[in-house]
């Protein structure tokens, strides 16, 4: 059975699970990135309180968007030019690596929509 817990409990076990990962996670962009992922949750669904059973999604979303950060910042060199000191790294509007975050939580509304409620 599903129960549900308040934002701020939601937005601390995700922050404690990701920290359980992986130590070099605990950092405050990461917990913005969750608080983020929870809020477009309760916003969708139309509630205040979040689905216990949606917390390992959540871990695995923002996990995604951590290393998909990561990756992005090790982007190759495309191309350097000595006068004017210009650097321009290859890197265009596709994500190196899997899908946009908007794209992601596309895919995650099937889910979401077992929770949903009617527009208040």
């Amino acid at each position: 059975m599903t129960t549900y817990i308040s934002y701020d409990d939601a937005v601390t076990q995700i922050c404690n699970m990701l920290i359980e990962v992986s130590p070099d996670y605990d950092t405050p962009r990461m917990r913005l990135s969750v608080q983020s992922f929870v809020k477009k949750v309760l916003d969708y669904c139309h509630r205040d309180d979040f689905p216990d059973t949606l917390l390992y999604t959540a871990l695995d979303f923002v996990m995604k968007n951590i290393e998909r950060e990561v990756i992005a910042k090790d982007a190759p060199v495309k191309a350097i030019q000595e006068k004017d000191n210009r650097i321009e790294f290859a890197v265009n509007s596709t994500p190196i690596y899997g899908l946009t975050e908007d794209e992601e939580f596309k895919l995650l509304r099937p889910t979401l929509n077992l929770y949903r409620r009617l527009a208040r």
